[in-house]
């Protein structure tokens, strides 16, 4: 309840990442309204005020740091009030931070997402006071040796098994057409495109604790980028062996979390309409 009443959007063009992080934001007590490009972001904040901005980098159409450098023109031009901008980027390297800071982003928070920090760094934007901004570590202190860590992603999805299979459903119904994209866009030799593609399932499979999958993305997206077309066939090969194992083992990963669980296997519908709060 950290962020109780707070009109907040969550823009994230992942749909995993988009419901983790709705999910912790509402459970802090946000109102969330979710957009999925930086178009759809920029229209958003021009019609409504918001008192916080939750933005992924990199995006289609138009990434996070233009959506921001774009929202702080209007607020100049309206003399409307600075609403604080948290970036979300997976890119946790050094001059990261500048970069958010000279687009007119506040902070910024690590993907996978973590609900402490993430959290921690919205209050803080706000002018709350929740403890420390870095979150403590996960409880994972060993590399998985599955192709999913269950008690991380339980832990990301701040115990609640209901969010835990939510976000499980929704990367079995993403990875077929998924890894048909990968197939298509290397057979096209369309680097740009398979960079992206690779990227969007690493960071899928980031929060879903999913590293050995993860691992795979991030070498053909490596690859991609650097145009080593002759190297991508075992890369891809190696990830479509990953998403398959992890696609194998969802069901174990459901089974060990629903003798716990208090709620229903399958969640209610939430409103992800980017035109409307989540709910």
């Amino acid at each position: 309840t950290q962020l109780r009443g707070a009109e907040l959007l969550l823009v994230e063009d992942n749909q995993i990442n988009r419901i983790v992080a709705g999910e912790i934001l509402e459970a802090a007590g946000a109102t969330v309204t979710t957009a999925e490009t930086g178009v759809q972001a920029v229209k958003l904040a021009q019609s409504r005020p918001f008192d916080l901005i939750v933005m992924d980098c990199q995006m289609p159409e138009m990434d996070g740091f233009e959506a921001t450098r774009r929202i702080r023109q209007h607020e100049r031009e309206t003399g409307r009030p600075r609403t604080p901008i948290i970036a979300l980027t997976a890119n946790a390297i050094k001059g990261d931070r500048e970069r958010c800071l000279d687009a007119g982003m506040d902070d910024y928070a690590t993907k996978p997402i973590n609900p402490d920090e993430l959290v921690a760094k919205l209050c803080r934007s706000r002018g709350m006071h929740t403890g420390p901004a870095e979150a403590p570590p996960s409880p994972r202190d060993e590399p998985s040796q599955v192709p999913l860590d269950h008690a991380a992603l339980l832990h990301r999805c701040m115990n609640q098994p209901r969010v835990l299979l939510r976000t499980l459903e929704a990367f079995e119904r993403q990875a077929e057409t998924t890894m048909a994209s990968v197939q298509e866009a290397a057979a096209k030799l369309d680097m740009d495109s398979l960079a992206k593609l690779a990227h969007g399932v690493k960071g899928a499979a980031a929060n879903l604790s999913a590293e050995p999958l993860r691992d795979a993305a991030l070498d053909v997206e490596t690859l991609a980028r650097n145009h080593r077309e002759l190297e991508l066939n075992a890369a891809i090969a190696i990830l479509q062996t990953r998403m398959d194992q992890c696609l194998a083992y969802l069901p174990t990963a459901r089974q060990a979390c629903r003798p716990d669980a208090a709620e229903p296997a399958t969640p209610p519908t939430q409103k992800e309409a980017h035109a409307h709060p989540r709910g």
